[in-house]
């Protein structure tokens, strides 16, 4: 019994400085990754990009799936392709036509009914 209850008690350990070593680490990478989110929202807004707002336009794009919502989610590659395939244009002319009108759908695509 005594060598079960040692057996245990040395899982416990093992076990403890494992949650010892991977919390820092991944307080680390939420810390990284919100500087990097902050650093993407300034590059867009210098670039004159909307970003969406709503959670909506990226619960498709997660997937691999249709984005859901009005808006054309620029940061991921879903979306962009689904939107230019959707408009029958490229991915370029879809980006340089959301940087003039911002991430609307149908913003977007009145601006390439009246380029058309």
């Amino acid at each position: 019994m005594a060598l079960l209850v040692d057996r245990f008690q040395n899982e416990l350990r093992r076990k403890e400085l494992l949650v010892d070593h991977w919390i820092p680490i991944a307080k680390e990478a939420r810390r990284l990754a919100r500087e990097k989110a902050k650093e993407l929202k300034r590059m867009a807004k210098e670039q004159g990009i909307t970003l969406p707002r709503d959670r909506d336009t990226q619960i498709g794009s997660l997937r691999g799936h249709a984005p859901t919502g009005s808006r054309i989610n620029v940061l991921e590659h879903n979306d962009i392709q689904y939107w230019s395939q959707k408009f029958g244009v490229s991915r370029h002319r879809l980006l340089e036509v959301v940087k003039r009108v911002g991430t609307s759908a149908v913003a977007v695509e009145k601006e390439l009914e009246k380029k058309a």
